[in-house]
């Protein structure tokens, strides 16, 4: 035999004895795992039986809490309509909102405006008021202005009644003086062509004057001066309406500054008028 072969058979012979070694301690450990694996067996189906109650306990759990989570979903949908619901209500509840807001604003300028109108109303009325006082303090005075006119025009209405009554007697008194004055008249001019003028002391000053009123019918003329303007009772003015001669006065009352007379009728051109002009001297 060969080296080779010598050593390819001690090497088989090696191999063979150390696989016998390995298959007698394979054999042992078998029986050894055999135990521990009977063992890890009943552990593990044991393990196995827990996990399986565990697992049918959490599958019971599951099917609560999923009973619980399909409650809670219809729920979560109810809720979810309602809140639909109450979105849609908000909507609707925001759009009246904003409508009573519009309204609300326009009847707050309508306030405004009645307040203005009621205050402008306020201040016409106090205005109102004050005119309505005032026109019935001057209707009271009025009232006491026709009283009082009323009471003075009965009592002048009496005096003119009286002073008619005086003034037909004057009257009937001065036709008989003016009758008396005109015959004096007469004589006067009478001794002024055969005797010459009157003695200076019967001269009246030069005086003019103008018609202050006058009552032909009852022959009495009223003139502007008196006896502030040296008008001495008998004096006579002559009477002009501008250059042309309407007649005589023969003075028989004097005020202060006023006086009054009578017409001379027999040397009268035409009626006396108010603004005549009245002279002392030609």
């Amino acid at each position: 035999m060969s080296v080779v072969a010598k050593i390819l058979v001690v090497l088989n012979l090696f191999l063979a004895i150390v696989f016998l070694g390995a298959a007698a301690t394979f054999l042992g450990q078998q029986e050894s795992w055999k135990i521990q694996f009977n063992k890890l067996k009943a552990q593990t189906d044991t393990e196995i039986a827990n996990l399986q109650s565990s697992l049918k306990s959490v599958e019971d759990n599951f099917n609560n809490q999923k009973a619980i989570a399909s409650t809670a979903v219809d729920k979560a949908e109810n809720l979810k309509q309602q809140l639909q619901l109450k979105e849609q209500e908000y909507k609707d509840v925001a759009t009246k909102h904003n409508a009573l807001l519009g309204q609300f604003e326009k009847l707050s300028q309508t306030y405004k405006d009645a307040m203005a109108t009621i205050k402008q109303l306020g201040d016409e009325k106090n205005t109102l008021i004050n005119e309505k006082d005032q026109a019935l303090a001057k209707a009271r005075q009025a009232t006491e202005a026709m009283n009082a006119a009323i009471t003075e025009q009965k009592r002048l209405e009496s005096v003119i009644a009286d002073m008619k009554d005086q003034v037909a007697e004057l009257g009937k008194r001065l036709n008989a003086l003016a009758q008396a004055k005109e015959k004096v008249d007469m004589v006067v001019e009478a001794y002024k062509k055969k005797v010459g003028p009157l003695p200076e002391i019967l001269a009246a000053p030069p005086i003019a004057a103008r018609v202050s009123a006058v009552d032909n019918k009852m022959n009495i003329v009223i003139l502007s001066v008196g006896r502030d303007d040296k008008v001495k009772e008998g004096y006579k003015f002559t009477i002009y309406r501008g250059d042309d001669y309407v007649g005589q006065v023969i003075i028989d009352k004097v005020e202060k500054d006023y006086c009054s007379g009578y017409s001379m009728k027999a040397v009268e051109k035409q009626p006396i008028q108010v603004g005549d002009r009245a002279t002392t001297r030609f």
